[in-house]
Formats: structure tokens, sequence, C-alpha cells
């Protein structure tokens, strides 16, 4: 791909309609001519970046010399954000390149989890 002197990236990311249809300016990239290797690098289009927070707290109590009782709650993805797929980039697939569509496979979103435990050692 060739990278044109204009900014390869929007204003801001999720610029369009939700969740962040149009992530590249596609205008900005053009097929190299036949034989010729473009000049955009590797590692060049960076994908969204998710943030993920999980959270756990535990607390034991003596009972006895050889009894515990163990109060535990955890929360998974506590933020509750959403993770995207990178957009595609391929860019003889104009209906999907520069486009993020979807979320990783098997995340589904990853909602929010909250668990308790309690366990009783003796």
């Amino acid at each position: 791909m060739l990278a044109n002197p204009v900014s390869s990236t929007q204003g801001s990311p999720c610029a369009n309609v939700a969740p962040c249809v149009s992530w590249l300016n596609t205008a900005a990239f053009q097929q190299p001519a036949l034989g010729t290797i473009g000049n955009l690098g590797t590692y060049n289009v960076l994908g969204p970046h998710f943030f993920q927070f999980d959270m756990s707290l535990v607390r034991q109590f003596a009972i006895r010399e050889q009894h515990k009782l163990e109060v535990r709650a955890e929360a998974f993805n506590l933020t509750n954000s959403l993770r995207l797929n990178n957009p595609g980039t391929t860019l003889s697939t104009p209906s999907s390149f520069g486009m993020v569509l979807s979320t990783p496979p098997g995340t589904q979103g990853d909602p929010r989890i909250m668990q308790m435990a309690l366990k009783y050692t003796f």
C-alpha cells in the first residue's frame, strides 16, 4: 500500500457511527503500481485499543485454630468496556478496508461478570 502524506487516521477514532465503523481515512491509501513495493512500512495501521479492569477482593477469617472462612468477590471487565476487532487491511476489498466491523471471536463483547464465593476449610 502507498500512503499519501495526508494523515491516515481521521480526527477521532469512531468518528462515524457506533461501533467505530470508519477507523481509517481510506483516501490516504492507494494501490502501488504493478511490480512495485509501496512506501508504507509494517505495523503502521493500529487497531483500536481495549481496556479491561478485573478486580478481586479476598478476606480470610480464622474461626478456630484449624477452621477458616474465606469470602471472595470477583469482577471481570468491571468497567464494561467494549473490545473491537482490528480494521480491515485489504485494499482490494473497499467494503471493509479501514473499517471495524466486529468484536474478536470468542469475546462477544465480554460483558461485566461478577461472582461471589464463600469457602469454609477445616
